[in-house]
């Protein structure tokens, strides 16, 4: 496979990125994939919590093989079973413990991926990540007075959809399914999906970025559960009401034919919702 750029369609969509990236008015929009390897991505997530309940004898070796099957089609319920069976607050302080920050082989706490990020003048971050390595890099690339990390259930939503979060060049880091520190805040399993995105302000603020924001979707992929709630939410409601929304960029890696380790060939592709 040849470079990133031979790929059919991501030089245009390269130039448009490098164009909206500079505008500054650009928002990230961060997955697990950023945080790897420091922290655990989907799957891993689910078989840790998997071996943790056989470990506590709240499960069976049977179960926890069956729900690292089911982990990939049926991820939401799988976690959901698997919370039933820890219980709350073991549930939570697993999450805690994984989640909160650790130093990566350079001593940092975040990855390469956050650091290229906050070297870029993104207006703000929203991440489904339950670790605080974006502060932590924004602490280092975009020094200044900005607001705290905050979750979905936070005032500060309300004042992001006001206009009230961007004065003074602030740059806001928003978690979209909550913060390993904050249990309440944890969007993991199904019935948590459903209650953040039920009613309140940030469902408002969900479907107003995907639908008149303009977005650069990095660390997730195809497989993520996610992407799939997007599919039905935001993005098939705002393709019926606009289809002149503004376009999306998402950020994609493909394997190199032939490598033998985790090399990848950057894709580029632009989206309207």
């Amino acid at each position: 496979m040849g470079g990133w750029r031979e790929i059919p369609g991501n030089s245009g969509v390269f130039a448009a990125l490098t164009k909206l990236v500079g505008s500054a008015e650009a928002i990230a929009y961060v997955g697990a994939g950023a945080s790897a390897p420091l922290y655990p991505l989907w799957g891993e997530l689910i078989r840790l919590l998997a071996d943790a309940a056989v470990t506590a004898a709240k499960a069976t070796e049977r179960e926890r093989e069956l729900w690292c099957r089911r982990a990939s089609s049926d991820p939401l319920a799988t976690a959901h079973r698997i919370r039933s069976r820890l219980g709350p607050g073991r549930y939570a302080e697993l999450i805690h413990e994984t989640f909160k920050p650790r130093p990566g082989a350079d001593g940092k706490p975040y990855t390469a991926v956050h650091a290229a990020l906050l070297r870029l003048p993104f207006g703000a971050y929203v991440t489904t990540n339950y670790d605080i390595a974006l502060t932590e890099a924004r602490a280092d690339f975009r020094p200044g007075a900005h607001p705290p990390p905050f979750t979905w259930r936070s005032d500060n939503v309300s004042r992001w959809i006001q206009g009230q979060l961007f004065r003074d060049g602030a740059v806001p880091v928003l978690h979209a399914h909550g913060l390993y520190s904050e249990r309440d805040s944890l969007v993991l399993t199904s019935d948590e999906y459903r209650r953040a995105y039920r009613d309140g302000p940030y469902p408002r603020l969900f479907e107003k970025l995907w639908s008149e924001g303009r977005l650069v979707v990095v660390g997730f992929g195809f497989s993520d559960p996610w992407i799939g709630f997007l599919a039905d939410q935001a993005i098939t409601r705002s393709a019926e009401r606009d289809v002149t929304a503004p376009g999306h960029v998402a950020v994609i890696g493909l394997p190199v034919e032939g490598a033998a380790g985790a090399d990848v060939s950057g894709r580029c592709r632009e989206d309207r919702p």
